[in-house]
């Protein structure tokens, strides 16, 4: 069996099984209101990237949606296009989406090979995107096969916005038969590599090393490059447009303010120097008629404390003068508890459903120094999982200690030898 039926195979399984749960994961046998009420976690991130769609009426424009599955996105994603399509591998989700899209006349589902876009013509659509599908997906080349084609049917200047896993799996997601939920994972550098060899520009990046690694890539409009035109004007941090960063937290990032930036021009293909160091940027804004534009950086790790050159660089070298940022020593670490959810159903705040605990803590330095009791007795087998190496968060799971009886307990958490506050928890 091949990798595409397997594929088909596995996820026909799971509609049939519990859809709700496998699409959304947020807990088992879900209400539809519940399943539905999920989309809200994902929608305003897909929202967020409008302001880079083509000029359009509502009614003109269409979008995509790659791995639908039961029409989850869909719902609330057409009331923004004249016309939004899905495609997925599993006729049966794609069964499932038909009911629950049947009162919207501008939705339209259907069953896809597994790996291309061939029903839909070139340039047909303003806007693709996919979540919590490619993570699924255990062959790279199929899911670049997805990038390549969404490039394909995207009108000039459209854009695909997509997560991607960013995070190799742990040892226990890599079990035989486990292959078409673990999927395959990318980096950084290869996410730049794809965007510069195919020329689709790389726009938005987040999520690095996160099993959340958010992309946008833009079609290209096919404008002149020419690297020699561009301007550095300034550089400031990028929360509060101030002089000053500190070495690490959300407050270190810089931003670039440019002109006869390039209208195609990105992040893959313009690295921001530090110092000697190339960092890929984050995020690039649309270009204004005069070729102004924003370009933000995190900075590097290792930068030390001081007054820091900062340049745009092309093909390994710079390409503007620099402007100077200050560095600053950030404050002391102060882990702090973020959320405590069940195993399973990460809707159910400090209420332990299904046997386990997952524990998201944030401003950890080193996650080996992070131990938890419940009630007294000490948590074994954790497994840990980066959600954010900038603001050093990580997400914590282990099974419930034997002993513990049913009802009110006391999570405790340390790090290093620091105790946090303790936190009060249901185990039902």
């Amino acid at each position: 069996m091949n990798v595409i039926q397997k594929m088909r195979e596995d996820w026909n399984r799971r509609a049939k099984s519990d859809a709700n749960y496998y699409v959304a994961f947020a807990g088992e046998r879900q209400d539809e209101e519940e399943f539905l009420a999920t989309a809200a976690e994902v929608v305003p991130t897909l929202e967020s990237q409008f302001f880079r769609l083509p000029p359009a009426s509502t009614e003109s424009r269409r979008a995509l949606d790659i791995g639908c599955g039961p029409g989850r996105l869909m719902i609330p994603m057409s009331r923004h296009f004249g016309e939004v399509h899905g495609v997925d591998i599993s006729e049966e989700m794609v069964a499932l989406a038909r009911q629950k899209l049947a009162r919207i006349p501008n939705a339209h589902v259907h069953v896809n090979s597994g790996s291309d876009l061939r029903m839909f013509d070139d340039g047909y659509f303003d806007l693709v995107y996919s979540w919590i599908v490619f993570q699924h997906i255990p062959s790279k080349e199929v899911v670049l096969g997805y990038l390549r084609e969404a490039q394909r049917v995207l009108k000039p200047g459209g854009i695909l916005v997509c997560q991607l896993r960013g995070l190799s799996p742990i040892d226990t997601e890599l079990k035989p038969g486990l292959e078409t939920w673990t999927g395959c994972w990318f980096s950084g550098e290869e996410l730049v590599a794809f965007a510069l060899a195919e020329k689709f520009s790389l726009v938005f990046l987040s999520g690095l090393e996160t099993q959340y690694t958010v992309t946008v890539f833009r079609k290209r409009l096919r404008s002149e490059t020419r690297p020699e035109r561009i301007v550095l004007k300034d550089v400031t941090a990028a929360k509060n447009g101030e002089p000053r960063i500190p070495t690490r937290g959300p407050d270190a990032a810089v931003s670039l303010w440019l002109d006869g930036f390039p209208d195609d021009g990105d992040l893959a293909e313009f690295p921001v120097l530090f110092g000697g160091q190339f960092q890929t940027g984050c995020f690039v804004s649309p270009v204004s008629e005069g070729g102004g534009c924003q370009l933000n950086a995190v900075l590097p790790h290792g930068i030390q404390p001081g007054i820091v050159p900062v340049r745009l660089s092309h093909g390994g070298a710079p390409v503007t003068v620099s402007c100077e940022i200050e560095v600053f020593p950030a404050p002391p670490r102060d882990p702090k508890v973020m959320r405590v959810t069940d195993r399973i159903n990460p809707a159910a705040h400090n209420r332990i459903e299904n046997d386990g605990i997952k524990v998201m803590v944030q401003d950890v330095e080193d996650p080996a120094e992070v131990s938890f009791t419940v009630s007294g007795r000490q948590a074994g087998f954790v497994l840990m999982d980066c959600a954010d190496p900038i603001t050093s968060t990580y997400i914590f799971g282990f099974p419930t200690p034997r002993g513990i009886k049913k009802g009110p307990n006391r999570l405790t958490v340390r790090v290093g030898r620091r105790e946090l506050e303790a936190i009060e928890i249901a185990i039902l």
